[in-house]
C-alpha cells in the first residue's frame, strides 16, 4: 500500500508558521496601512518605513496626509515583534529586508536570467516607494549608480506621455525554418505592415514611421519562444537562425546549432519617431543644500540622527552626504551612511555606491 505522508513535527511547523513574508497582497487605499488610520489591522512596508523614521512621523504627501506612527508601532509590535520574539526595530528591518530581495528577484528575471550583466546599468527607481529602497536594491545587485528622477511617483505618467506611438500586429505561422523559403515570408510581412501603417496614417504626414520585424523562434520541441529582430526586406534565413542561436546563449547561457529552429510567430512593429523628448532644466544651486530638520533613522540596527532634506531646495550641482533623506511631495529618497548624492542639471538625484 502507498505510505502516507508524515506530517512535519510540531517544531517544524511552528518554524513554517513564523517565516516573514510580504506579499503579494496589498493593503490598498483603503484599509490601508495601519498608519493611515482607516481600519487597516496588518503591518505593512509603509508602516515599517515608518516605524524605522525613514518616512517623515507628522506628515506625508508634503503635510497633506497625516499619519499615526503609534499605529504603525503597534501593529507591527503585535503581529510580528511579538510572535516572532524580536525587537520593534528589528522586526521593521526585516521587513524591509524582504521586500528588498523580493524586488532584487524581480530585476534579476529581467536582467540576469535574460543574460544582461545589471552591474552594467543604472538603477531607476520609481514611484512613491521605488526610492526609499533603491539604494538597497543597487547593494544587493551590485549596482554603481542609482538615479531617482525628479518626480518619481509621476515617472510612468511622464514615460506614457514621452512613449512613441506604435501598432504591433503578430501572426502565428508554425514551421521548420529549414524548410521554408524567404519568399514566402516577404507578404506576409508587407501585410502586417501595411496593416500597421494605415492605423497610423494620422500621424504620418508630420513624423516619420519605422519599421521593426521580429520572428518568434524556438528549437523543435521546446514549448516557450524567443523573439529576435530581423532586417526588414526579404529575409536571410541562415542569418536569421544564427541570430537565434546568439540569442538563446545570451538568455540561457547555451544555443544547440545542430537543432533544426521552428519559427513559431511574425511580429511586425510600426513606431512613429516623434523624436528624443528633452528634459527641462533646473536652476543651479545658489548656495549649498541645508536640511530642513533632523530626525532619528534606523541603519542596520543603529539610530543615527539624519538631515531631512527638501528635494524642492536641491538645485543643479547640490551635493549631499548620507545619511540623508529627501522629501518631496510623491515620494522620499533614502541616502544610507557612506553614500553621497548629487543633482544634474535636470534636476534628477544621483546616488553613488554605499561604502
Amino acid at each position: 500500500p502507498p505510505r502516507s505522508t508524515p506530517k512535519p513535527s510540531s517544531a517544524a511547523s511552528d518554524v513554517h508558521k513564523r517565516q516573514l513574508r510580504v506579499g503579494p497582497d496589498s493593503a490598498g487605499a483603503e484599509p490601508g496601512p495601519a498608519c493611515y488610520g482607516r481600519g487597516g489591522d496588518q503591518p505593512t512596508v509603509t508602516d515599517a518605513n515608518l516605524v524605522l523614521g525613514r518616512l517623515s512621523h507628522g506628515t506625508l504627501l508634503g503635510g497633506g496626509m497625516e499619519v499615526d506612527v503609534e499605529a504603525s508601532r503597534r501593529v507591527i509590535a503585535d503581529k510580528l515583534a511579538g510572535p516572532l520574539g524580536l525587537s520593534l526595530e528589528a522586526a521593521a528591518e526585516g521587513m524591509i529586508r524582504v521586500v528588498v530581495a523580493t524586488m532584487t528577484a524581480a530585476i534579476r528575471k529581467l536582467t540576469v536570467e535574460r543574460g544582461y550583466d545589471p552591474r552594467i546599468f543604472t538603477l531607476c527607481p520609481f514611484g512613491g516607494a521605488g526610492p526609499l529602497h533603491g539604494a538597497e536594491i543597487a547593494r544587493e545587485m551590485n549596482v554603481d549608480q542609482v538615479l531617482v528622477p525628479l518626480a518619481p511617483g509621476v515617472t510612468s505618467a511622464v514615460g506614457l506621455l514621452m512613449s512613441q506611438l506604435r501598432e504591433d500586429n503578430v501572426r502565428t505561422q508554425v514551421e521548420l525554418l529549414s524548410q521554408s523559403s524567404p519568399e514566402q515570408f516577404v507578404g506576409v510581412i508587407d501585410e502586417l505592415e501595411s496593416a500597421a501603417r494605415t492605423r497610423l496614417a494620422f500621424a504620418a504626414g508630420e513624423y516619420g514611421l519605422r519599421t521593426t520585424v521580429q520572428f518568434g523562434m524556438r528549437y523543435l520541441g521546446q514549448g516557450f519562444d524567443i523573439a529576435v529582430e530581423i532586417p526588414s526586406g526579404r529575409p536571410d534565413l541562415d542569418a536569421v537562425i544564427a541570430a537565434f542561436h546568439t540569442a538563446h546563449e545570451r538568455m540561457y547561457g547555451f544555443s544547440r546549432e545542430d537543432q533544426p529552429v521552428e519559427l513559431v510567430s511574425i511580429w511586425v512593429s510600426v513606431e512613429v519617431d516623434l523624436g528624443v523628448a528633452s528634459l527641462p532644466q533646473v536652476d543651479a544651486a545658489k548656495t549649498e543644500a541645508e536640511p530642513a530638520a533632523n530626525r532619528e533613522v534606523v541603519y542596520d540596527g543603529q539610530h543615527i540622527d539624519t538631515p531631512v532634506f527638501r528635494r524642492d531646495d536641491l538645485g543643479a550641482g547640490s551635493a549631499i552626504k548620507g545619511p540623508a533623506v529627501v522629501e518631496q511631495l510623491d515620494s522620499t529618497t533614502v541616502l544610507w551612511p557612506g553614500q553621497s548624492g548629487t543633482v544634474d542639471q535636470h534636476g534628477q538625484l544621483l546616488l553613488g555606491v554605499i561604502s
